[in-house]
């Protein structure tokens, strides 16, 4: 099974970036397991991040702030396969300009995961979150 996660901030403490670990059992895996690339747009000037061997997915530039959202799909997270993740996000970013574009990834392993803990790099953030299932 797919999941969709729908996630909106609604406060921040201090302006940062958003990362996504994956979770077992109600551990979060912080091997150096992570790959992921984010294509962006702030304002007129596109910029492509990427990193290898990371220990999160990093889904978004620092400047995270209340006018931001993440919409990512989560793909074979529970299968004894890689997972990958793929989605869009939108934010304003510590220039106060507006950031949106996509972002991939993949955990090179096969373990199996039931859910996913966002994390900011500095202070903390709240926001709602919906998650969807993806029937086949």
């Amino acid at each position: 099974k797919d999941y969709r996660i729908i996630f909106t901030v609604t406060a921040v403490s201090t302006t940062s970036s958003v990362n996504v670990r994956l979770r077992a059992s109600g551990t979060d895996n912080t091997t150096a397991n992570y790959d992921h690339c984010r294509i962006y747009a702030s304002m007129n000037t596109p910029q492509a991040v990427g990193t290898n061997n990371d220990t999160t997915f990093g889904i978004s530039a620092a400047g995270v702030d209340t006018a931001s959202n993440f919409t990512l799909d989560f793909i074979n997270p529970q299968a004894t396969a890689m997972t990958f993740i793929a989605g869009t996000l939108f934010n304003t970013n510590a220039g106060a300009n507006q950031e949106s574009g996509v972002v991939n990834g993949r955990f090179q392993l096969t373990d199996s995961f039931d859910a996913a803990t966002f994390i900011c790099s500095s202070g903390n953030f709240t926001g709602n979150y919906s998650v969807y299932g993806y029937a086949k």
